[in-house]
């Protein structure tokens, strides 16, 4: 049960469509059954707030802006002043820095991991509805990012670009929510050593997928490793009691 103290009626149903859309999808679970995690006394407290499921989709995307938006918009507008200042910026860096927050998430047992692969479920879903509400949510990043990737001059064409773009935000999130931290894998135990050395590695994967892409020498800078330490000390601030 999510605790019922320190937070009003209205946030409570959210984190509780979290934990229930994590475990069963958008789809798999009723705002009755969001009512009654809540704790709520009146049955018809999802629909005063939110109208419908759409409304409530659209609320617990919000909440995790409001959770992880300052410090992503903070290493995002990092990598706007690099290169700016005409700094080489590996692709690695661009794209830990829009997509690291889905990956450091999972590292909170809480409110992170459950919001994280409620997300994935929200985009394997994917009707109609819960399409335009994600993509409405997700575009003004993705499009920040393409065109930080495009003053890259990558040399992958524009359509091309926007493509892998979307694949490995994709299937960023979808790695986070389903293999988590790589401790339970078909393969075994496939954990790097630390938090640092495994972003490095996963973005570095993903990067290799854009033409022109230089494996960096150096680690992550300490602009994203600050940034991503604080998504998860922001997420583990959420009242979330499983």
């Amino acid at each position: 049960m999510i605790t019922t103290d320190a937070i009003d009626t209205r946030e409570r149903l959210i984190l509780a469509a979290v934990r229930l859309m994590a475990e069963k999808g958008v789809h798999g679970v009723s705002l009755r059954e969001i009512n009654t995690a809540a704790g709520t006394r009146n049955h018809s407290a999802a629909n005063y707030y939110f109208n419908d499921k759409h409304g409530l989709v659209v609320a617990l995307l919000d909440f995790g802006r409001r959770v992880i938006g300052p410090p992503v918009s903070a290493m995002v507008e990092t990598i706007d002043r690099r290169l700016d200042d005409g700094q080489d910026v590996p692709i690695r860096d661009i794209l830990a820095a829009g997509f690291g927050a889905n990956v450091a998430l999972i590292r909170d047992p809480g409110y992170g991991r459950h919001q994280v692969r409620a997300l994935s479920r929200i985009v394997f879903e994917f009707s109609p509805d819960v399409a335009g509400a994600f993509n409405d949510a997700a575009r003004p990043l993705y499009e920040k990012m393409l065109e930080q990737l495009t003053r890259l001059d990558t040399g992958v064409a524009q359509p091309d670009l926007r493509r892998r773009l979307i694949l490995t935000g994709t299937a960023a999130l979808h790695v986070a929510a389903n293999i988590g931290v790589g401790d339970n894998t078909p393969l075994g135990d496939v954990r790097l050593p630390d938090d640092g050395t495994a972003m490095d590695y996963l973005f570095n994967y993903f990067a290799s997928s854009f033409a022109g892409h230089k494996m960096p020498d150096t680690p992550l800078p300490g602009d994203i490793t600050a940034g991503l330490a604080e998504i998860i000390a922001r997420s583990r601030s959420v009242p979330f009691d499983l």
